[in-house]
């Protein structure tokens, strides 16, 4: 196996969980948050999260996530193993900005944005 080098300027958690990760080739061999989380020495997954998120976004790495089984964070094998994962997640982000669309108009959000906040002003 070839070694993998990193980006300059990574560090602490970010290079451990970059190092678990890109051994996480294919789907089959995702890594779950909490495991992730298990082997970086944390206890909470939403670090373990945020970590794999700044990887993926400051850092430029190619990891993808699964929700379903097998679950977790891994490297694509295949460029159709990609475009699968990259999909879901297209699905997901467009669901997520419908819902942000139907609350933004919802009448109490509207009712709520015409009240007053602590200081007297109008509006929040």
């Amino acid at each position: 196996m070839t070694r993998q080098i990193l980006p300059p300027g990574l560090r602490g958690l970010e290079e451990r969980a970059a190092r678990i990760i890109l051994r996480r080739k294919g789907r089959a061999k995702a890594i779950p948050a909490k495991a992730l989380a298990a082997l970086l020495g944390i206890r909470d997954e939403r670090q373990a999260r945020r970590i794999v998120e700044r990887l993926v976004r400051e850092h430029g790495f190619l990891i993808l996530g699964a929700n379903d089984e097998p679950g977790g964070y891994f490297v694509p094998s295949t460029w159709l193993e990609a475009q699968e994962a990259i999909s879901k997640l297209r699905g997901h982000a467009l669901k997520e900005l419908a819902r942000v669309s139907r609350l933004s108009g919802h009448a109490r959000i509207e009712e709520m944005a015409g009240q007053m906040d602590l200081r007297g002003r109008r509006g929040a």
